[in-house]
């Protein structure tokens, strides 16, 4: 990781930093992962804080939180730029999410983690319930963390 990181939130859908967010979102996503495009933007967008990290002049890493009912968020769009993947910018982001998080107020995390991804959300304390699903064509499972325990 470079020495010119960048950490910005927001929760204004105009904003560059969400616009960079969103193209990186798509670039992993839609491009790469073959999600169908309609189902990457959907009506929560204005409800969560938009994380993007640079390194450099792009957004290298990006995620969400929505908040939901309670003492409860939801993590996702978690996507880390394929050129900068095994870098430490994927659990940068989710360490980012959690601070995040702390600071609103909340306790509890949930997040639906791609199969693939199980074991490095497990890596960072995330336990994984419930049944296989598919999203985005794509088999997850959801996964939880609670703040108070640590």
């Amino acid at each position: 990781m470079g020495l010119n990181m960048e950490i910005i939130w927001t929760r204004d859908l105009e904003s560059k930093s969400y616009a960079e967010g969103l193209r990186l979102r798509k670039e992993v996503f839609v491009k790469e992962q073959k999600v169908p495009a309609e189902e990457e933007v959907d009506e929560f967008e204005k409800d969560c804080y938009h994380l993007s990290i640079y390194d450099g002049e792009e957004a290298a890493a990006t995620g969400r939180i929505l908040p939901k009912s309670g003492e409860k968020v939801k993590f996702g769009r978690v996507a880390v730029a394929k050129e900068k993947r095994g870098t430490g910018l994927g659990k940068l982001v989710m360490e980012e999410m959690e601070k995040k998080t702390r600071e609103l107020g909340y306790k509890k995390i949930i997040l639906g983690g791609q199969l693939s991804a199980v074991p490095f959300y497990e890596k960072l304390g995330y336990t994984p319930y419930g049944d296989i699903f598919l999203d985005g064509g794509i088999e997850h499972r959801m996964m939880k963390k609670d703040l108070r325990e640590e």
